[in-house]
């Protein structure tokens, strides 16, 4: 399936996504214990590159950040996202704003908003026929 959807493969065989995305700035909160003030992420924002330097739970809400509580397991916190410390991901952020909080020790978090910047594909895939 992944043949028809990728025009473009690496040597080894690897699909190349169609969608290329640049970052068009960064946002760096240092974040403890208590959780950071809550901050709006730039206008239009839809995808973002993300990074921590130690473990962490991000909240997507214009609240303050709460730690689920390890104690009770199971319990779904709505807009949270636990991010592992030195590990790149790329989200597409449920709100806004967003507040972070430490898991177990004191971090930096990085966010960095992209955008589109060009797409490869075949025609039939951009046209989306």
């Amino acid at each position: 399936m992944a043949a028809n959807r990728y025009p473009l493969s690496t040597l080894d065989g690897k699909y190349i996504p169609l969608d290329i995305y640049k970052p068009i700035s960064a946002i760096v909160k240092n974040f403890a214990a208590a959780a950071t003030t809550v901050q709006t992420l730039p206008v239009g924002t839809e995808v973002l590159r993300i990074r921590s330097t130690q473990n962490c739970w991000i909240g997507f809400a214009n609240t303050l950040a709460v730690a689920p509580v390890h104690a009770t397991p199971s319990v779904a916190v709505a807009d949270m996202l636990y991010l592992v410390a030195g590990v790149w991901e790329v989200i597409s952020p449920p709100a806004m704003y967003f507040s972070v909080i430490r898991d177990t020790v004191d971090g930096i978090l990085i966010l960095e908003p992209l955008v589109k910047w060009a797409i490869l594909g075949l025609e039939a895939q951009v046209s989306n026929t």
